[in-house]
């Protein structure tokens, strides 16, 4: 197995080590990246810090996004809203490993540091009132001491339809919000799953 430059500093071929497997993220063969123990460390230890920051801010959060929802709208998922420590370590390792593929290879921290999903949400509305409760989930928040960091609306895509939004909380912790309607909420979980 050819393995590049950079991807052989960081792989331990021998596999003598006993060293964790992990899928490098959407690879199209059935091939599976080595992790060299420090690099699973080294995620493991950044996805922590994150949890565990996520973890105290995460109840306030909780709460006010409680207090966007309108009639015909609700909030799914809530016992998810938190990324494990896992998932956030798998996904740092994920985006290192596909960016040695490319020109511009990423470090862990600055992976870390650009996660917009450690605390996320799903507000499900009404079709009739989608467009008023995003207006509102918006204005409330910004009236909180948040910041829009991104908004990406994807009704025009021909698989992914919703709007994707990160905030900054007033603490300067970054998550996400999704606006969808029960129809491209069940439409999502059918592509997320296949």
């Amino acid at each position: 197995i050819f393995l590049s430059t950079k991807i052989a500093q960081l792989v331990d071929v021998t596999n003598e080590t006993g060293m964790n497997l992990h899928e490098a993220g959407s690879q199209t063969s059935n091939d599976t990246e080595i992790i060299a123990p420090e690099l699973q460390a080294k995620a493991d230890e950044l996805a922590k810090s994150l949890f565990d920051k996520a973890s105290m801010i995460e109840p306030t959060v909780t709460s006010d996004m409680k207090e966007l929802v309108m009639e015909g709208s609700k909030l799914i998922g809530l016992e998810y809203s938190l990324k494990s420590i896992a998932s956030l370590a798998r996904k740092i390792l994920s985006v290192h490993l596909m960016s040695l593929k490319t020109p511009n290879v990423k470090t862990l921290e600055s992976i870390a540091e650009n996660i917009g999903d450690c605390i996320r949400y799903t507000l499900v509305c009404e079709e009739g009132n989608y467009v008023q409760q995003v207006k509102h989930a918006m204005e409330s928040l910004k009236a909180k001491g948040y910041t829009l960091k991104s908004f990406r609306n994807t009704w025009s895509s021909k698989t992914y339809k919703g709007i994707n939004t990160n905030f900054i909380a007033p603490d300067g912790t970054v998550l996400e919000l999704q606006f969808h309607t029960e129809t491209s909420y069940d439409v999502k979980g059918d592509f997320t799953h296949i």
